[in-house]
């Protein structure tokens, strides 16, 4: 089992993913600023075409504009890595840019 979290704050609102992926399906659940949460399932196991997925399926249909918010995408080998306190602008070469808080590996 593989833990996906990401936290993604931007003009004052604040985005939280959560996924597991289990046997290569992964099931997400997207919360947005409003606390609504949305749920995607058998979502692709790369991070560039779970960003994609993210925004065409909840962002783009709920009006929010996809320059102004981006999406971040943090494994659980980014986080053992991070047990070290490297800083997470070291991973932005696997992330999407974007304003990246830190969420608990629990």
């Amino acid at each position: 089992m593989n833990l996906i979290m990401a936290e993604e704050s931007k003009e004052q609102s604040t985005f939280r993913y959560e996924a597991e992926e289990d046997n290569g399906v992964i099931q997400m659940r997207c919360y947005l600023p409003n606390q609504q949460s949305y749920l995607m399932r058998d979502i692709a196991l790369d991070s560039d075409t779970l960003v994609r997925q993210v925004k065409q399926d909840i962002l783009y249909p709920l009006g929010f504009n996809h320059e102004a918010y981006h999406i971040a995408v943090v494994t659980t080998d980014m986080l053992k890595h991070m047990e070290d306190n490297r800083p997470i602008t070291d991973y932005y070469e696997e992330l999407q840019k974007g304003t990246i808080k830190f969420v608990s590996k629990n």
